[in-house]
């Protein structure tokens, strides 16, 4: 049981420290809803998912998952690219990979 509150408490003051905003390395995440998977050791952002690199790429989704450990970013779903160039792309069920810039 002290180990659930605890865990919960963690987790409280990790939302709490996010404030809806996750910023990775050089890449700039925001959602509507945030939660972290302990298992697989992953972020789920869903709900007006917005995430930005340091050259100004964007992709917008309703639903990601973010490894931290491999920088990698997976959309489920519609998913819109910008580009820095002021490209769109419009596609679904995208893999970003922000170490492979």
């Amino acid at each position: 049981m002290r180990n659930n509150i605890s865990y919960n408490f963690f987790l409280f003051l990790l939302f709490l420290s996010f404030n809806l905003s996750l910023n990775a390395q050089e890449l700039k995440i925001n959602s509507a809803k945030i939660k972290y998977d302990n298992i697989n050791k992953i972020t789920i952002l869903e709900g007006n998912v917005k995430t930005e690199d340091d050259k100004g790429n964007t992709l917008f989704s309703d639903y990601a998952s973010f490894n931290k450990l491999d920088d990698v970013i997976k959309t489920k779903g519609k998913t819109k690219i910008v580009t820095s160039a002021g490209y769109e792309v419009m596609s679904a069920n995208v893999v970003f990979d922000n170490k492979k810039k």
